[in-house]
């Protein structure tokens, strides 16, 4: 068993802490030994487990490989989250995973990885064939809750990125590496980008993209609701960062292309402004000259675990209305008796 976990995996063990102590707190206290307190924190142990996403190794994926690795490396914090792209009809984010599954669909059969920014660094996705997983970490790149926002430190996303791809190939030094970085640009932290001369030997390809506008747009307030991202409506006030305000001090944020820039120069890749025009084909073209595909070979496959403990969540669930709903019953037959 493995897992690979759908939320930075430090929110998982805060989660879980938070579990054993309610656990523990109910034990202890007579007056909270309730089938009900301990249904609701079985509820909150399910919703944990499902959060790391613990998957089997199993099954076998019959596909025609090829020597590509191609690492995405993306930056999805806050300011991810304006709807400055094509003209203010799309979210930067929105663009990031439309670009992201389309150069995915350029390269079947090659490995696969995930790096991601958000309200901390992590790996989204380990490298894999598995192109149903790809794709699934591609469609869930959104920035996470506002409230729990760090900053933008794209010296540290870059410096994380690269090292694994300096790792992977030292294991690896047949397979070519192809190196996908998305990000607005802005950087929070005022801290240089500082790249390794030596990495443009490591990779064999790739592009650095950006997001957003010259005049900027606010950025919005996200809230991690249980059923996804809800955007609020309102805007991540300004509080002396590097973002400009509005008269309702509301922060914009601004794509810096400059910024953008000095990251191509020195990764020794070619910079791209992502509008309402789709990517370049002479880039994606060159990386396909230096495909080479082995013979059809089976691969390891992962079986999901988590529709069956929200099987087991929603029966915890009905449970929990069926005795609420009983007691409210029981409530009204005693008034009238």
């Amino acid at each position: 068993m493995r897992l690979l976990f759908m939320i930075p995996m430090i929110f998982v063990i805060i989660l879980a802490a938070i579990v054993i102590g309610l656990l523990v707190f109910c034990i202890i206290n007579k007056k909270m030994r309730k089938r009900g307190n301990f249904r609701k924190i079985a509820m909150l142990g399910i919703i944990t487990l499902i959060m790391a996403r613990p998957v089997f190794l199993g099954g076998t994926d019959e596909s025609q490989t090829n020597n590509l690795t191609i690492f995405f490396v993306v930056d999805m914090t806050g300011s991810m989250a304006v709807k400055d792209q094509n003209n203010g009809v799309k979210y930067r984010y929105e663009q990031v995973q439309e670009d992201a599954k389309y150069l995915i669909s350029n390269f079947p059969g090659s490995r696969y990885t995930m790096l991601v920014l958000d309200n901390g660094i992590y790996t989204a996705m380990p490298i894999s064939t598995n192109t149903d997983s790809i794709y699934s970490a591609a469609n869930s790149l959104m920035p996470k809750s506002s409230y729990y926002g760090i900053g933008t430190n794209l010296d540290n996303l870059l410096s994380y990125a690269t090292a694994r791809v300096e790792s992977f190939s030292k294991k690896n030094p047949e397979l070519l590496n192809v190196f996908f970085f998305f990000s607005d640009g802005e950087d929070t932290s005022n801290e240089t980008v500082s790249i390794n001369g030596s990495f443009k030997n490591k990779i064999s390809g790739g592009a650095v993209f950006g997001y957003g506008s010259e005049d900027g747009g606010i950025v919005e307030l996200i809230e991690q609701k249980k059923n996804g991202v809800e955007k609020t409506g309102e805007c991540v006030k300004y509080f002396g960062s590097s973002f400009e305000r509005d008269s309702n001090y509301c922060a914009i944020s601004k794509i810096d292309q400059n910024n953008l820039k000095r990251i191509s120069n020195q990764l020794g890749l070619e910079y791209y402004y992502r509008d309402d025009n789709k990517i370049p084909d002479d880039m994606i073209n060159s990386i396909k000259k230096q495909i080479q595909y082995s013979e059809n070979e089976s691969t390891n496959g992962y079986i999901d675990t988590y529709w069956i403990l929200a099987i087991v969540l929603l029966g915890l669930l009905v449970w929990d209305f069926y005795d609420s709903f009983n007691r409210v019953l029981l409530e009204r037959a005693t008034k009238h008796a």
